[in-house]
């Protein structure tokens, strides 16, 4: 439910709870009917998702947020925290926790996982507590869908983390 949510709030850009809740439902059931693959996850996701179909609901409220819904492409990385392989050090954590970071403060949703278990981050300091993160946002995708680069990857996404504000 985590990640359909992150999908909602981060590509399909709906905050009224309303709306949220309607769509996060409809996410989730079409991420079920889509194939596993294991890599571009995010190409798959989009195309099954963004392009209404009408096998998938018959809502008409849920077809209309569709139709609003601007989108070409959604990107998926995924930032590893623990593993039996690779031992993190430190300097790792305090990267991966600015990285979180930048992206909460630009308004979007992190998704972090505990074993299996998705959650919604709601700080930063979560990531000391998990086993990885899930970030997907509207976009064309960084080089790396498993991050491993991280300056090069902070480079790619703080550009798309800048919103337009307007001032008076």
């Amino acid at each position: 439910m985590a990640v359909a949510e992150m999908i909602v709030r981060n590509v399909a850009q709906l905050t009224r709870p309303e709306e949220v809740a309607l769509m996060v439902p409809y996410v989730k059931y079409v991420m079920a009917m889509c194939q596993r693959p294991t890599f571009r996850k995010a190409k798959q996701w989009h195309d099954h998702i963004f392009r209404p179909r009408y096998y998938y609901t018959t809502c008409s409220a849920t077809l209309d947020l569709l139709a609003r819904v601007q989108t070409n492409e959604m990107t998926r990385h995924v930032i590893s925290i623990q593993s039996d392989v690779i031992p993190f050090t430190s300097m790792y954590l305090l990267e991966v926790e600015t990285i979180a970071r930048q992206i909460l403060d630009a308004g979007f949703c992190v998704v972090y996982y505990v074993g299996k278990d998705a959650f919604l981050m709601t700080s930063s300091h979560d990531v000391f507590k998990a086993t990885s993160i899930e970030i997907i946002l509207e976009g064309t995708p960084f080089e790396q869908e498993y991050v491993t680069h991280l300056t090069a990857f902070q480079e790619w996404l703080t550009p798309r983390l800048q919103r337009n504000t307007y001032s008076k």
